[in-house]
C-alpha cells in the first residue's frame, strides 16, 4: 500500500491543518534533507509544547525560549515523552540555523534522529489530543509507519509544484554540487535563485541562510546590512536563535564593535545561545571591550549548550573544563558532543582521541576518532601526526606524516612547509626511523 504523506499525524489533522501540514514537510525531507525534518519538527514540538501549557493553564510567556518552556511541563507530561523531547531538542535548534547532512561519515545518524523525532511528535501529539484536548480516542493511532524513500524527481516534482521547503532543499543540493565540480557558477545561480524563492515565501530557514550567507561573505557594506535588516525581521517575528549572534557578527563587520558588543550581549539576555557563545569568546579576546571572568564565560559556554548544541561552545567548555582538572567532565562532554555533532572538520573527535590517549582510555576508540580527523586534509594529517609524535606513538605519527606528503603532492607544499618541518624533526628525534626514510618523503615535495 503506498505511503500517504502524513499518515502518521493524520488523526490531527482536522484540529490542527498547520501542524499537520509542517508533519507532512518533515516526512517529505527525512532522507535527503533531514536538517529540514527536524528543523520542522522544532516548530511542530514548540506548537504542541504552547498547546499543553494552554490547556494546562501554566502561566509562562510563550514568547521566553522552547527550553524554559519545555521545562515548565517537566512532571506534567509523560517523563519518557519528556525525555525524548529534551534529548532531540539541540539537534532541531540547530539544525534550524546550519544545514546539518548526513555525511557519509554519519552513516545514516542524523536521518536516524529524524526518524525518531517524527515518532516523536505522532507520540506528543497523540498524547495531547487524547488527554488535554480530548479529541481523539485510544487507539485511533496506529504504529508509526517510517516514510519511504523518495528520489530525486520527486523533490524536483514537489519544487515544481511551489514547495518552498523542496526548494530550500534543492538550493543545498546546486550548492554542494558547486563545490564539487567545476561548473560552479551555474549551481551558484541555481542555488541563489531557489533559496531566493524560500526567502520571499517566508521560510525562516531560508531566511536565515540568506542573511547568514550576506553577514559572513558579502563583500559589499550594502549586502552586510541587507542581511541585517532580514535579521530584525526575524527578531520582530519572535525568532532568537542565532539571530542577535549573526547581527552582532554584521556589526563587527562593518567595524561597528561597540554596537556588535551591544547586541550580542542582548543576545544573552534574550536567550540566543550562539550570542552566549559569541560573548563568552570575545571576552577572552584583548580586541574587545567585554570583562568576564574565566568562571562566568564557562558558565555561558554551558548555557549556550543547554539551549541547542554549537561544536564552538562544546570545544571551549571542554577546553576548561581540562584546565580546571576536571577530565571525567571534559570526557562526557567531548563524548556527547561526538554523538550530536555535524562538524565536517572533525575536531571535536580529535580532542576526544587525544584525550582519551592521554587518559589510557579505550585506545582502539581514540586512534579510530583521530583517525577520522586525519582524513580531512593535510593540516589534519599533519596535527594529527605531531600529537602521535608528542605521544611517542612514531610509528603511527610516521603514517599520518606519509599520507600528509602524498596528500600535499597535489597542493602547495609553501601552505605547509613550516608544519611539515616540525613534524619532520620529531620523527628525526626518534631512533627507530632510518632518516633517509622521512628525509625522502620531504623531498619528495620539491
Amino acid at each position: 500500500m503506498e505511503h500517504q504523506y502524513g499518515r502518521n499525524l493524520a488523526f490531527a489533522k482536522p484540529f490542527a491543518p498547520d501542524l499537520f501540514k509542517e508533519y507532512v514537510y518533515a516526512e517529505r525531507n527525512v532522507y535527503e534533507h533531514p536538517y529540514i525534518t527536524l528543523s520542522r519538527l522544532r516548530v511542530i514540538f514548540e506548537t504542541l509544547t504552547d498547546l499543553v501549557l494552554r490547556g494546562l493553564n501554566k502561566r509562562l510567556d510563550t514568547r521566553s525560549v522552547y527550553n524554559e518552556r519545555l521545562k515548565a511541563l517537566r512532571g506534567s507530561i509523560p517523563q519518557e515523552i519528556w525525555r525524548r523531547l529534551d534529548t532531540i531538542r539541540p539537534l532541531c535548534n540547530a539544525a534550524c540555523h546550519n544545514a546539518i547532512q548526513d555525511e557519509p561519515y554519519q552513516k545514516g545518524k542524523i536521518t536516524l534522529r529524524a526518524l525518531e523525532g517524527l515518532e516523536l511528535a505522532t507520540d506528543y501529539a497523540f498524547w495531547y489530543f487524547e488527554t488535554i484536548a480530548k479529541s481523539v480516542q485510544v487507539g485511533s493511532s496506529g504504529e508509526f509507519e517510517p516514510p519511504p524513500q523518495e528520489t530525486f524527481e520527486d523533490q524536483l516534482k514537489w519544487v515544481h509544484e511551489g514547495d518552498p521547503y523542496a526548494a530550500l532543499g534543492l538550493s543545498d543540493y546546486h550548492r554542494q554540487i558547486g563545490e564539487r565540480t567545476r561548473e560552479n557558477d551555474f549551481h551558484r545561480r541555481m542555488s541563489e535563485m531557489l533559496l531566493d524563492y524560500a526567502v520571499d515565501r517566508g521560510v525562516t530557514e531560508a531566511i536565515i541562510r540568506k542573511s547568514s550567507r550576506l553577514v559572513y561573505l558579502s563583500d559589499q557594506v550594502e549586502g552586510v546590512k541587507l542581511g541585517i535588516s532580514l535579521i530584525d525581521k526575524l527578531i520582530a517575528e519572535g525568532e532568537v536563535i542565532n539571530l542577535y549572534a549573526l547581527k552582532a557578527i554584521g556589526f563587527s563587520r562593518l567595524n561597528r564593535s561597540v554596537t556588535a558588543e551591544t547586541v550580542a550581549l542582548r543576545g544573552c539576555e534574550a536567550g540566543d545561545p550562539y550570542a552566549m557563545n559569541l560573548v563568552a569568546q570575545w571576552a577572552g579576546d584583548s580586541g574587545h571591550d567585554i570583562d568576564l571572568t574565566d568562571d562566568e564565560r564557562a558558565e555561558l559556554f554551558e548555557n549556550s549548550l543547554e539551549i541547542a548544541f554549537n561544536d564552538e561552545a562544546a570545544y571551549y567548555l571542554s577546553a576548561w573544563h581540562l584546565e580546571q582538572g576536571r577530565v571525567p567532565q571534559a570526557l562526557e562532554l567531548l563524548g556527547h558532543s561526538v554523538e550530536v555533532s555535524s562538524d565536517p572538520r572533525k575536531l571535536l573527535e580529535f580532542e576526544l582521541g587525544k584525550l582519551l590517549l592521554r587518559e589510557g582510555q579505550d585506545p582502539g576508540r581514540a586512534l579510530k576518532l583521530i583517525g577520522e580527523y586525519a582524513e580531512q586534509d593535510v593540516w589534519s594529517k599533519l596535527n594529527a601526526a605531531e600529537f602521535l609524535c608528542d605521544i611517542e606513538k612514531f610509528s603511527l605519527g610516521f603514517e599520518a606524516f606519509e599520507s600528509a606528503v602524498k596528500s600535499a603532492l597535489v597542493e602547495d607544499f609553501k601552505n605547509f612547509g613550516e608544519t611539515f618541518e616540525t613534524v619532520r624533526d620529531r620523527l628525526l628525534d626518534f631512533d627507530g626511523f632510518d632518516d633517509g626514510d622521512v628525509n625522502f618523503l620531504v623531498e619528495c615535495l620539491g
